[in-house]
């Protein structure tokens, strides 16, 4: 909550950074600013400065003193730096917003499946984009009020994408550009397609659509022509995380022969050959040539092994493969010693060998084969007999390198037919598959080849069986053709037919389906269309598409692409008021382009809208009004700490001279200099003047005053606001008696002239105890002191007056040329000025709270002008000029001054002239000092 009586220093900053934020913030292009704010997504925040930037390249060193790290972007656009400038870039992806101009809540493109259904209000297309609303119908460029799109045109959009990818992704994928500086894209593939413009259904999918093959299937008919089958078992190793071998009842793997686990090169359960063996091309162990302790398989072929390490006794050759040999010359039954350097024997098991030992076998005497350096037995099917070496599985004789080598991955069981020295171990029968293979004529495959079909299903395994002779390919029966022996038929939903209907291809006797984004083809590739579908109606180079390029439109009359008006940068069909965008300077009204001009700001190149239209309209309206009224609150802000402060001030300074004047009595010095600066009288008394009582005494004359006396003194110093103000309203009320008191002055003292329609009577000069007192006197009292008087009742019965136009005052004894005044009012004169001697020392006590109404013809003039008079100098004093008054003659006053007799009369006559003075001034008999005080007579 603000104290607006004493505001601290964070609510004033809180309030200067409420009003900097709503005058300072601006909306920025390249080329200017405009005051305000705005909720557009598009536009970049300074944090900073508080502004709001269009994108666009702006120095870092301008007025608006950019910083890379100061800068946010609702829509992740990117900013790059480039020696001295500063680069802001558009979204790069679409983004469909529910406010024009880009503003409200945001639907950003999320990928492939990217969809935004109609009421939409403005929509913003990264340049090369387009969204396609229909067949054939596609939005260009950015569209600032969809209200403004042609009618007709539809706003649901089903697909965005990019037109960089060249050549065009097929319809299995989108284009989607880098988000990097350099123009380059790839194709983005839906799932279940692959290849580079996405045109081929990923393995284990098929269809038009390439849709998923069952789960419960480890091979299935897949492929753009595909039809889903189920061509291998339901399960494989896989399900125990076994790469090479059967799972068993508990869930454990056994490996197949020759096989392994290695836990350093992979997850899986055998994962690797055991050593002395290497993994072919086709996955199978086979044995090393003999002599080699480790080997691996030649780049580039399929079965050869090259030897990387030897038996002892044996070195490797420099032959292509490497093979292991003898370090000496010695023939068979014998081995080269390297310690005696001759040819020892060789165990009696041995044919050749590396050592004495049995385990040291290169070769074994027939009829005995070598597995793992043991020479071990044979059955009559070539199977050998494991169990003396540390392996498990089968392993079956092979006659071409010596050595017993292992079954096929695929084979759990295998042998040779009718074996003999001279069998080969190609001619290897498989009895028994692993899981997920299928036995097909003696070997283990993952799916039947061609001329053969899977009957029905198969869980763990399964046999194929041959096709009919009418087909050359058949599936789940032998009579259901997918491929005819080759003549002229063609296979087509089981049965072969002489010719291929429309959206096929006849192929290897087969009608084989037109790509899936062409309706007829001269082959399956996506760019071999001859004719389009309806959702991809536009056909350019072989190649059925959505769109037509950006300045064009789709005809469906002619099936082809015409050009848009010269207007428009986009269309949706002929005509100049069919544009959905237009280019830079232009904006869209009502599917027409027009010509705008923006003002202040200019047009947002890229955005379709002038730098106004992103200014909130909102916050032009109230910017004003919270502007003044912060201003406002901060002047009363600024005003009432000011006033509060110089209060306290004053009290302060106020209670500390209170103090003083107590301690030293009003006629200090401190007194007197206060009385001079808050009248403005210092050269009332010029600069040695002494504060005199009416004793003379100085500062006793001050000590010999009452404590009523002092009081009032304080008062009038020191005036309070309550005082003023009761005084002001004291003589508001008292105007009446006044008026009243006025008329019976007049008729006491009828002074006039005969003949002059007015006069005026100056009030009795100040007592003056010098010699020229009476000069002095005239002399202080300027021309606008002079009290008006109706000449009708200014008539005295016996003093005559003499009118004087000299500019000289008159001295107190001047005569007059007619009779004087009358013993009463010489007293009343002598009483009159006993009364001002007697206050003489109160006349430097010019300051007076009341407020008196002066327009009144009888109340004297405000002590201000009599002030200013006073305070004029020496020579202003001399210089000053009389206006003509009327001087009575003094001298019958002067004989009543020196003490000449006075009778009853005079005595009554002077308490009548009192009693009325009492009645012009109530208040005179008990504060006859105070008014004196305040400048009255």
């Amino acid at each position: 909550m603000l104290n607006l009586k004493r505001p601290s220093i964070t609510q004033l900053c809180a309030v200067f950074a409420i009003l900097q934020g709503v005058l300072a913030a601006q909306v920025c292009t390249q080329e200017g600013c405009i005051k305000g704010k705005s909720s557009s997504s598009m536009l970049y925040t300074d944090r900073s400065s508080r502004n709001y930037l269009t994108p666009g390249t702006y120095p870092l060193y301008d007025d608006l003193a950019l910083s890379q790290s100061s800068l946010s972007a609702p829509l992740n656009q990117t900013t790059w730096r480039n020696g001295e400038s500063i680069t802001l870039t558009y979204p790069s992806r679409p983004a469909v917003f529910d406010q024009a101009v880009y503003r409200g809540s945001v639907q950003s493109f999320s990928g492939l499946d990217w969809r935004a259904d109609e009421g939409w209000k403005s929509l913003y297309l990264p340049q090369d984009w387009y969204a396609v609303t229909g067949d054939g119908e596609v939005l260009w460029g950015p569209v600032v009020d969809a209200g403004q799109l042609p009618s007709g045109v539809k706003t649901r959009i089903s697909k965005a994408s990019s037109t960089v990818c060249d050549p065009p992704c097929s319809s299995g994928g989108l284009c989607i550009p880098s988000r990097s500086a350099s123009n380059t894209a790839i194709c983005q593939c839906r799932p279940g397609w692959a290849g580079s413009q996405c045109e081929q259904c990923a393995p284990g999918f098929f269809g038009s659509t390439c849709k998923a093959c069952d789960a419960a299937c480890t091979v299935c008919d897949g492929g753009l022509s595909g039809t889903g089958k189920c061509l291998g078992t339901a399960k494989d190793a896989s399900a125990c995380n076994c790469a090479h071998g059967t799972c068993t009842t508990s869930g454990d793997c056994t490996c197949s022969a020759g096989f392994s686990t290695n836990t350093t090169t992979s997850d899986k359960k055998c994962n690797t050959c055991i050593p002395g063996f290497f993994q072919t091309g086709t996955g199978n162990c086979r044995s090393c040539p003999a002599g080699c302790s480790t080997c691996r398989l030649k780049d580039g072929t399929a079965n050869t092994a090259i030897c990387t390490s030897c038996r002892p006794n044996l070195t490797l050759n420099t032959a292509d493969p490497a093979r292991c040999v003898s370090r000496g010359s010695c023939i068979d039954g014998q081995y080269w010693d390297t310690s005696t350097t001759s040819c020892s024997l060789c165990s009696p098991a041995c044919s050749t060998c590396s050592g004495p030992s049995p385990s040291d076998c290169l070769s074994c005497a027939p009829p005995r084969m070598n597995l793992e350096g043991q020479c071990v037995g044979l059955d009559s099917k070539g199977v050998c007999d494991s169990s003396l070496a540390s392996v498990q599985g089968v392993f079956i004789a092979n006659n071409e390198i010596g050595k017993c080598d292992a079954c096929p991955s695929g084979c759990t069981a295998c042998n040779i037919p009718s074996f003999s020295s001279v069998s080969t171990f190609a001619s290897l029968q498989c009895s028994a598959c692993a899981d997920g293979y299928l036995l097909e004529n003696g070997k283990c495959v993952k799916r039947c080849s061609a001329g053969w079909f899977l009957p029905g299903s198969a869980d763990r395994t399964g046999t194929c069986q041959q096709c009919s002779s009418t087909c050359a390919e058949c599936q789940t029966t032998s009579t259901s053709c997918t491929r005819c022996p080759l003549g002229t038929t063609f296979a087509l939903s089981g049965l072969c037919v002489p010719t291929c209907p429309s959206g096929t291809i006849g192929l290897n006797s087969t009608c084989t389906p037109c790509h899936p984004s062409c309706s007829t083809c001269s082959s399956p590739s996506s760019s071999s269309c001859l004719t389009c579908p309806s959702t991809l109606p536009v056909l350019r180079s072989g190649i059925c598409t959505d769109h037509c390029p950006r300045s064009s439109y789709f005809d469906p009359t002619s099936k082809s692409c015409l050009g848009c008006d010269w207007t428009c940068a986009s269309c949706s069909s002929a005509g100049d008021g069919s544009c959905t965008s237009c280019a830079d300077g232009y904006v869209l009204q009502g599917g027409k382009c027009k010509s705008v001009q923006c003002g202040q700001g200019g047009f947002v190149h890229g955005s379709g809208a002038c730098l106004g239209d992103f200014v909130d309209k909102e916050d032009k309206r109230w910017i004003a009004g919270p502007a003044v009224g912060a201003v406002l609150v901060l002047v009363a802000i600024g005003a009432s700490w000011c006033i509060r402060k110089q209060r306290k001030r004053t009290r302060e300074q106020s209670q500390a001279f209170r103090e003083a004047m107590e301690q030293q009595g009003p006629g200090s010095e401190p007194a007197k200099r206060r009385l001079a600066m808050g009248m403005g009288v210092g050269k009332l008394f010029g600069k040695d003047r002494v504060w005199t009582g009416r004793s003379g005494g100085g500062e006793a004359g001050v000590a010999g005053r009452g404590e009523g006396e002092r009081k009032r003194l304080r008062e009038l110093l020191l005036p309070s606001h309550r005082a003023r103000s009761a005084a002001t309203a004291a003589t508001g009320e008292k105007r009446g008696d006044i008026e009243l008191a006025q008329t019976k002055y007049q008729e006491a003292f009828p002074l006039a002239t005969p003949g002059r329609q007015s006069a005026y009577l100056n009030p009795p000069p100040p007592y003056d105890p010098t010699p020229s007192s009476s000069a002095r006197a005239s002399t202080v009292l300027s021309s606008n002191h002079l009290l008006p008087l109706s000449s009708s009742h200014f008539r005295p019965p016996s003093p005559s007056y003499s009118y004087s136009g000299s500019s000289t005052p008159l001295p107190t004894n001047a005569t007059s040329t007619g009779p004087g005044p009358s013993r009463p009012y010489e007293n009343a004169r002598a009483h009159l000025l006993r009364t001002l001697q007697h206050h003489e020392d109160d006349v430097d006590l010019l300051s007076s709270s009341q407020q008196i109404d002066f327009s009144l013809p009888l109340i004297p003039a405000p002590p201000r002008a009599m002030t200013a008079a006073i305070a004029k100098g020496k020579e202003e004093e001399e210089r000053e000029v009389y206006r003509p008054q009327l001087v009575p003659n003094w001298r019958a006053g002067e004989r009543a001054a020196e003490g000449q007799g006075t009778d009853e009369e005079e005595v009554r006559r002077l308490e009548r002239f009192e009693t009325r003075l009492s009645e012009l001034w109530p208040d005179m008999g008990s504060q006859k000092r105070e008014r004196i005080g305040e400048g009255w007579v």
